[in-house]
């Protein structure tokens, strides 16, 4: 075994002392640090980001709330309660957590490129940790931002289609809920083209309509949520099964195409079977008896099986 040289001895020495006396703590705030990446941004976008801040420490704490970086100017933090008074800063009750939204809005005047900083939680001097040295500890978590900047307008979202009844009675409108998740750069008033034929194979369609956006219904601006409700007219279509074809459109722009079964029947509930999209298998209300039923002699089954094995 080879001894150590009188510099290695000298070195570990040394260490050892500064790690003896080092100040010594445990972070206290923290938050998500996923960076935010934005591409194809527009100037003038509006981008919302729920921040979640957690405090450890069993006091409370007063944490300043910034912004670094070429997107510093961009950024205002608001408390979810209240949208419309920024704040600079947030009072932390001891061992919690609460939410914060950081809105980012691109500069009118941005070139086109890709613009950096981050998003910064810091617990100030006046509110610091101190360390087992007595030294004053200023900390901070940090979450990065990347926004490039284009004058290219893109129309993308993901769309849900929901039918809110799967049997409907001759005559009857069929209403559809549709779902849009705007991954785009632009905010979007979706119109829906909805093709119905009959559910059989080369089948033609027997209703062709389209429908526009509905009036008063707040547009879905990029990187949100939003939903609207369509209601497509079936007058003279006779009783049987169907398939809706749905196309959700932003002008000429194709933002999702999807298929659903429905049928026309005079016996049909006011709360209709919840079926699927086509290709999906899906369980119907109707079988719902059925399974209760199996349910139920299941553990029928079970019981008595126990029963006799205890008793034997």
């Amino acid at each position: 075994m080879k001894r150590l040289s009188q510099r290695a001895k000298l070195f570990l020495g040394v260490a050892g002392t500064l790690a003896l006396f080092a100040p010594t703590f445990v972070l206290a705030i923290g938050m998500m640090t996923e960076p935010i990446v934005v591409k194809n941004a527009r100037r003038g976008q509006v981008i919302n980001e729920t921040l979640t801040i957690y405090n450890t420490e069993k006091l409370a704490l007063k944490l300043q709330l910034k912004a670094t970086g070429a997107i510093a100017e961009w950024v205002k933090y608001y408390l979810p309660s209240d949208m419309k008074t920024a704040v600079t800063e947030v009072e932390m009750t001891a061992t919690s957590n609460r939410e914060v939204v950081a809105v980012i809005t691109v500069g009118g005047d941005a070139k086109n490129g890709t613009y950096e900083g981050e998003l910064v939680v810091e617990q100030g001097p006046q509110g610091s940790s101190t360390g087992e040295s007595g030294a004053v500890v200023s900390q901070q978590v940090t979450r990065p931002v990347s926004i490039s900047v284009t004058d290219k307008e893109e129309f993308k979202a993901e769309v849900s289609v929901i039918p809110q009844a799967y049997d409907i009675k001759p005559d009857a409108p069929l209403s559809i809920r549709v779902q849009f998740q705007n991954q785009g750069n632009v905010q979007i008033t979706p119109k829906l083209q909805v093709k119905i034929r009959k559910a059989e194979i080369d089948s033609q369609a027997l209703s062709d309509v389209t429908l526009g956006y509905p009036a008063g219904q707040p547009a879905v601006k990029p990187l949100e949520s939003g939903e609207a409700t369509y209601t497509v007219p079936t007058n003279g279509l006779v009783e049987g099964k169907y398939i809706a074809e749905v196309t959700a459109l932003e002008g000429e722009q194709v933002l999702a195409q999807q298929d659903f079964t429905f049928s026309i029947d005079k016996n049909a509930k006011d709360l209709s079977a919840l079926a699927t999209a086509t290709g999906t298998p899906g369980l119907l209300v109707g079988n719902t008896g059925i399974v209760i039923a199996v349910v139920v002699v299941g553990i029928v089954a079970i019981a008595v099986f126990a029963f006799r094995k205890k008793k034997a």
